[in-house]
This record gives structure tokens, C-alpha cells and sequence, in this order.
């Protein structure tokens, strides 16, 4: 994000530096952000990549890296034109897409309103 550019929340990244980590060794990166008119520091350091939700993050990354980079196709079938998606998001909404096709929701207050066929198919 570039200086000043103004997030929804109000916060604004003012500068940036990368530093010696002297407590874990190697190095680290200090934002320096501004929230309502005042500048709050916080860092990045090696300790991030032992958290619980970096490690989730690198083994998502590592199921989704084996479709490659964007613009995908959906080939679809002999008689249909390939669908050209340009960018992973593309892609995942198409695929939400797919799955909403002739799909139908049906709510009911409690089982009296239901036929017994509908019953049934709900064991």
C-alpha cells in the first residue's frame, strides 16, 4: 500500500523500515501507522512464521499452488465455448456458480409442513 493511501478503518501506513532483529537474529520490518492523528509502530518479525495461522496460510498455499497462475479455463463440454477467467477470484466464483445451479432452498417451520416424500428423502 503506498504512504498516505487512506484504509476503510481509518488507518494509514506513514513508513516502513527494515531493522536487525538483535532478539531472534536476521531481520524485521517496523510499519510505522497513523491512526487518528497518532503514529503507532508495530513489526514483523521471524516469529510471525511460527504462529498457527501462518502455518494454516502455508499449507492453503500449498494446495491451491498446483492450479497455477491466472487467467484459468472452464472447458466445459465438446459443444461449449472454454469460459476464460482472468484471476483466482474469478475462478472461485464461478466455481460457487456452478454449484448454485439448479439448486433450491426450501425452509419449513417444523415437519407438518412437509409431505411425506420430503420426509423421507430427509433421513
Amino acid at each position: 500500500m503506498p504512504p498516505e493511501q487512506s484504509e476503510p478503518s481509518g488507518v494509514n501506513l506513514a513508513n516502513f523500515q527494515i531493522d536487525t532483529d538483535h532478539d531472534h537474529g536476521g531481520y524485521k520490518i517496523i510499519f510505522s501507522l497513523k491512526k487518528n492523528g497518532q503514529t503507532y509502530a508495530t513489526d514483523i518479525d521471524r516469529e510471525i512464521f511460527r504462529t498457527p495461522q501462518f502455518m494454516e496460510i502455508r499449507s492453503l498455499l500449498s494446495q491451491v499452488s498446483v492450479i497455477g497462475e491466472a487467467p484459468y479455463q472452464d472447458l466445459g463440454d465438446e459443444s461449449s465455448t472454454p469460459i476464460i477467467l482472468e484471476s483466482a477470484k474469478a475462478l472461485v466464483d464461478h466455481i460457487i456458480n456452478l454449484g448454485k445451479k439448479g439448486l433450491t432452498v426450501q425452509r419449513y417451520k417444523g415437519l407438518g409442513e412437509m409431505n411425506p416424500e420430503q420426509l423421507w428423502e430427509q433421513q
